[in-house]
């Protein structure tokens, strides 16, 4: 009875083990998709994505500097 349920754990971890390493490469494969980020194989790097948020942001706070000082003027 300990050896069949020690058996069938250790062959459940390698099933779950396998599952969560495909869904990480499906995962990684979408990511790329979507943010046009070009993968290289076994071969981690750190991407910096333009955010067009940030650069909105940044817009309209120069707007809004260009408003506040003329608004008493």
């Amino acid at each position: 009875m300990k050896w069949s349920f020690g058996i069938v754990s250790v062959i459940l971890t390698i099933i779950f083990s396998y599952m969560a390493i495909q869904n990480n490469k499906m995962a990684r494969e979408i990511t790329a998709r979507e943010f046009g980020l070009k993968q290289i194989k076994n071969q981690p790097k750190e991407v910096k994505i333009k955010d067009s948020f940030d650069q909105d942001w940044k817009k309209s706070q120069k707007e809004f500097s260009k408003e506040w000082n003329n608004f008493g003027k």
